[in-house]
């Protein structure tokens, strides 16, 4: 029997309705001109400032360094320990020199949103009071090519370093099994529907009450109006230490940046098939 919860679909009504609202425009002020020479000494006077407080507020929790890390080419510079080690897929290494670093962490800067691979719920709380850490790796999952270019980090004296960079295939990754999975499921619409439980579990923020939820379940057919994409071509990945020891499960945390947007999926493996299971937003 289909399951259709009425309070589902009236948040299916809320957001379409929000979505065809139309921006206000407002008549044009006569603006009074500015001197570009002061904009442009005000511009270099912040970047200025900026780039000299950054170094200071760096070395909080790995996040705060890791916010500053990716959007400052002189941070970079400085917290790179070069000649940087670089290991190849085939084990090979090679060292990067200073002038050949070039904007690594684009993938993140140009983002509006990261990701994160968890194997429950637990270790998500416990990485929120969690800020002891001294060892972490950020990665780069390429879903095309299936390679992950990991970037580890050690904190040590109090400021944090990036201390090498790997290259490694799906197949090297604790997490590879469900790569593989995901890297087809977030490009072939087909074969992620294919690949979701018939009823998924859901947890939707309440449109008139945005500290609540609703609690329910909607139809595998109904899930691209509540997610209309998935993350896809690239993910990312923070290793703040949590293992992947249950191999029948995996959640994508989904976060975006300056924005309280977030969105958990939840996969459990059937057999030798990966499913999507419960969706929150």
């Amino acid at each position: 029997m289909v399951r259709k919860d009425w309070y589902l679909l009236i948040l299916v009504s809320a957001v379409v309705m929000g979505s065809c609202q139309l921006k206000q425009s407002t008549p044009e002020e006569e603006e009074t001109p500015v001197d570009s020479t002061l904009l442009i000494v005000e511009s270099d006077t912040l970047q200025k400032e900026q780039e000299e407080v950054m170094p200071v507020k760096a070395d909080g929790t790995f996040d705060d360094f890791l916010f500053n890390f990716v959007r400052s080419a002189r941070l970079q510079k400085e917290r790179v320990r070069f000649p940087l080690p670089e290991v190849m897929e085939d084990n090979t290494r090679r060292l990067m020199t200073q002038d050949e670093w070039t904007d690594e962490f684009y993938f993140l800067s140009d983002a509006e949103f990261y990701t994160i691979l968890w194997n429950s719920e637990r270790q998500i709380e416990e990485q929120k009071t969690d800020t002891a850490e001294n060892t972490v790796s950020v990665e780069q999952i390429l879903l095309v090519s299936q390679e992950i270019r990991r970037y580890d980090f050690q904190r040590k004296q109090g400021k944090w370093m990036l201390v090498r960079l790997r290259h490694l295939p799906f197949d090297a990754d604790p997490a590879g099994d469900f790569l593989k999975f995901y890297s087809r499921f977030a490009s072939d619409s087909l074969y992620r529907e294919a690949h979701m439980m018939p009823y998924i579990s859901v947890s939707l923020l309440d449109p008139s009450d945005d500290m609540q939820h609703i609690e329910g379940s909607i139809e595998r057919e109904q899930f691209p109006i509540f997610c209309p994409e998935v993350p896809s071509v690239s993910i990312s990945n923070i290793l703040y230490g949590q293992p992947y020891d249950d191999s029948s499960r995996m959640i994508l945390q989904k976060t975006g940046y300056g924005n309280e947007m977030q969105e958990l999926f939840t996969f459990a493996k059937h057999g030798k098939d990966w499913r999507l299971v419960k969706y929150e937003n």
